[in-house]
């Protein structure tokens, strides 16, 4: 099952890196005949239909990333499952998977690569899948776990004390692993004399931030050690936003504010 799973992730891998090898003019006829086809039926549904078929087409090419990625999530998060690896390894999967895709775009004919699709077409849905079936199945390994504890109690092959102990110290060890452990940032940005810069970062900033890149960032910056401005040294920051459920207000002295939340 192990080499199943890893060699349909690979040539799923595989395909999306074929998409990205051709030319800019075929990808867009290739994504304007199912736009055409979407266009169509939207005009029979509807009849004063107003969305514009290149705004349609815009759409469908984006989902089409979108879809591509929750599938390859989906694959890689039960090819790493398999071979007992962690849901960490699937995101570091995903975020090498469409680095590698974006940057095949740079030989291809009238085609780029893209920091937004990476971050927000790709890895986001990617990331997003893998978390929610991530949960889903520590959730359905918990609740096998206090079955059986239950069924050695009735059948009397472990003490009422046995199974209290052996229950709440590995749903503890559990809730610990599943619902402590944050892998997401929420920022909100607050400037006093620039509400049009403050609602623009907040879009920016709309869609929760992948802990993981924050942390690859605080890597690379400088703040090991302790200062009148910083309190805390690197390793603590990290330590700190590992954890879900925390607030950090920044106030500063001019008077803009910084909300983060971890999630």
């Amino acid at each position: 099952m192990k080499y199943t799973t890893l060699s349909i992730s690979l040539i799923l891998t595989l395909f999306v890196f074929s998409m990205s090898c051709i030319s800019g003019s075929d990808s867009s006829l290739l994504s304007y005949g199912i736009t055409n086809s979407i266009y169509n039926i939207l005009n029979a549904l509807f009849k004063n239909n107003i969305i514009d078929i290149d705004v349609l087409h815009h759409i469908v090419r984006k989902f089409a990333h979108g879809f591509e990625y929750t599938v390859l999530a989906i694959s890689w998060f039960f090819t790493v499952k398999e071979w007992n690896g962690s849901l960490a390894k699937v995101l570091g999967i995903g975020i090498l998977i469409a680095g590698i895709d974006e940057s095949i775009q740079l030989f291809a004919i009238s085609r780029g690569p893209s920091i937004v699709d990476v971050l927000i077409f790709d890895f986001l849905p990617f990331s997003l899948t893998s978390y929610l079936l991530w949960l889903i199945f520590n959730k359905r390994k918990e609740v096998k776990m206090e079955i059986s504890i239950l069924t050695k109690l009735k059948n009397n092959e472990i003490t009422s004390k046995e199974a209290y102990k052996e229950l709440y110290k590995k749903q503890d060890k559990n809730r610990i692993q599943i619902f402590s452990k944050a892998h997401f940032i929420k920022f909100k940005i607050i400037i006093p004399e620039k509400k049009v810069v403050s609602r623009l970062l907040n879009f920016v900033f709309l869609i929760p931030f992948p802990i993981i890149f924050l942390k690859i960032i605080l890597s690379l910056v400088k703040i090991d050690k302790y200062s009148d401005d910083i309190l805390l040294n690197k390793r603590e920051i990290m330590n700190l936003i590992s954890h879900k459920r925390i607030k950090v207000h920044v106030n500063s002295h001019s008077g803009e504010k910084i909300l983060i939340k971890t999630i």
